[in-house]
């Protein structure tokens, strides 16, 4: 079974951003009875592929969730909405947050689709 205090972590954090289970769920395209079951602390052998879609969804990290780290990763809503578009892995989309850019950050879904894309074939992030 999950931890309850990983379910307790991702319900609060939901509240705290104004979203119903709905809405976290098809963010993080799993199904709403799943998400109520991870909140419940009753879902059993939850991935990290979903609790970092789960984390992208809420704007902070997956360690966040499972109280791993008490220090918070701050996405722009535009990089998360990317990151959840294109599936990109979460270590990716932490990197991304943290480089220093020089001049204006990327605002929009496509601006960070363009950025990820140059900076992947430099960095060889993409296959």
């Amino acid at each position: 079974m999950v931890s309850g205090g990983i379910g307790e972590k991702l319900r609060s954090r939901r509240e705290q951003s104004g979203l119903t289970q709905g809405q976290l769920a098809q963010m993080a395209e799993i199904s709403r009875p799943y998400l109520s079951l991870i909140e419940r602390g009753e879902a059993t052998n939850v991935s990290f592929n979903i609790l970092s879609r789960l984390a992208l969804a809420l704007g902070t990290n997956p360690s966040a969730l499972t109280g791993e780290v008490e220090q918070d990763v701050v996405l722009s809503s535009s990089l998360r909405k990317f990151a959840l578009e294109d599936r990109i892995p979460f270590e990716e989309v932490l990197t991304l947050s943290r480089l220093a850019l020089r001049g204006k950050a990327p605002e929009t879904v496509e601006e960070w689709r363009r950025f990820y894309s140059a900076i992947g074939e430099a960095l060889e992030l993409e296959e």
